[in-house]
């Protein structure tokens, strides 16, 4: 006990914390959370600039996207908004099973719906929002195990679909734009193969791709491979 007590009195005090040293901190509402549900962990999203809130809010096994104070659908699945860098926009995905084999997915932006097919993948906007990048999988068939099977996996952007292109679903990650906005690429891994598409071009095949970078210019793509 005396021990305990000595090393008590011995441990310094720690420093008050200033915000005042980094601006002023100060609190106002952007959003109510609306009954019927509680947000989902990890499906909350700020717009870049902080004054706007859009969710997903969980009710029984349900999740409906919420947007400022709009309620939208209710889902069996849904990702978590995101929303373009300019914060004037906000996009999700949402699907519906729809049989024991087939699924039903839309994208929204805002409240409208503006994509609708048997699977999308991970949204990606570019720098002004002018333009989503998305996969598709039109035809994917559910197996017995869980798995998606099938179907032509196309890379979408903005109105422009390329593809098909040999995809395995578990091995898709959201697109990546240019700082200017004008191309995109999309990572491929699965099934030990991996590759980049860009410009509806498929890059050289690796064993596995690591998440592509373009240049400042937007002129090249880096990015991590396993031969």
């Amino acid at each position: 006990r005396e021990g305990i007590d000595v090393q008590l009195a011995l441990a310094p005090a720690l420093p008050a914390l200033r915000i005042s040293m980094f601006g002023r901190f100060e609190e106002h509402k952007i959003g109510t959370v609306l009954p019927g549900g509680a947000i989902e962990e990890g499906m909350l999203a700020f717009s870049p600039d902080g004054t706007k809130v859009a969710y997903g809010m969980k009710s029984g096994s349900k999740s409906t996207l919420v947007v400022g104070d709009k309620k939208v659908g209710s889902f069996d699945y849904l990702s978590c908004p995101v929303f373009s860098p300019s914060g004037n926009k906000v996009a999700a995905r949402a699907g519906n099973r729809t049989s024991d084999s087939t699924e039903r997915w839309w994208v929204y932006v805002g409240d409208k719906k503006s994509a609708e097919e048997d699977w999308i993948g991970e949204l990606a906007w570019n720098r002004d929002g002018s333009q989503l990048a998305y996969w598709i999988n039109p035809g994917v068939k559910i197996g017995k195990d869980g798995i998606y099977q099938g179907g032509r996996y196309f890379a979408v952007s903005g109105t422009q679909r390329s593809g098909p292109w040999p995809v395995e679903g578990e091995g898709i990650f959201p697109p990546v734009f240019s700082p200017d906005g004008k191309r995109v690429a999309f990572e491929v891994n699965g099934m030990g193969q991996g590759f980049v598409v860009s410009d509806d071009k498929k890059g050289a095949l690796f064993v596995l791709v690591e998440r592509p970078v373009f240049s400042p210019d937007g002129k090249e793509i880096a990015y991590g491979a396993v031969e």
